[in-house]
């Protein structure tokens, strides 16, 4: 009886409240991304992201061609607002600068410098800014995550010329950490090029 009422509270503490759909029609030319959010209480009565569905459907006939099912971090609060997205590929909001380190929710892209648009989802929330997972899309279409790349930053800065992506943390009075990655495409894998601590005055 014990162990029903623990379980009865923690349901209470945490039940699951009304999702967000978010239906992206202008981020890519090709698909529509529809992002579902589950939202949970947690056991200060604030919300929180606790699963994020996101179904990719082509454009050409409508057809839906892949959904994926992203477990977010601890402490996610993402896609209350439908608008805090942006897309390299259409330059929807590809202007907008991250707010302490916080790119938005939703971000289209070609990360792996292929010609294939690739995607971030953002999958925590720190002190430092936000994390995303990063999903890549292969030759046969698909999208897969990125082991690599996920869980880190979203990049300040894609150079395409030198296939670099630079990260950095958001900045405190003692400074930042900026982060250089490199992809080879000969052997499709990242390699990590330096990580350093600037100063910020």
């Amino acid at each position: 009886m014990k162990a029903f009422f623990i379980v009865l509270g923690y349901l209470l503490a945490f039940h699951v409240c009304e999702g967000q759909e978010c239906k992206l029609t202008d981020l890519s030319r090709k698909y529509i991304y529809v992002v579902t959010a589950d939202k949970s209480k947690n056991e200060y009565g604030g919300s929180q992201t606790s699963k994020i569905t996101v179904e990719i459907i082509r454009k050409s006939d409508n057809s839906s061609i892949q959904t994926l099912s992203i477990k977010p971090g601890t402490f996610p609060n993402s896609f209350n607002d439908c608008s805090l997205v942006s897309s390299y590929v259409t330059r929807k909001h590809s202007k907008d600068q991250g707010s302490d380190n916080d790119w938005g929710d939703f971000i289209v892209a070609d990360f792996n410098f292929d010609g294939l648009e690739d995607f971030a989802v953002k999958e925590d929330s720190h002190n430092t800014g936000a994390t995303y997972d990063f999903f890549i899309q292969n030759r046969n279409g698909r999208f897969v995550k990125d082991s690599f790349l996920s869980g880190h930053y979203f990049p300040y800065k894609i150079d395409r010329k030198n296939k670099t992506l630079t990260t950095a943390t958001a900045a405190t009075t003692g400074g930042y950490q900026e982060t250089v990655v490199k992809y080879y495409p000969r052997t499709g894998k990242w390699r990590l090029l330096r990580s350093l601590h600037r100063k910020t005055y």
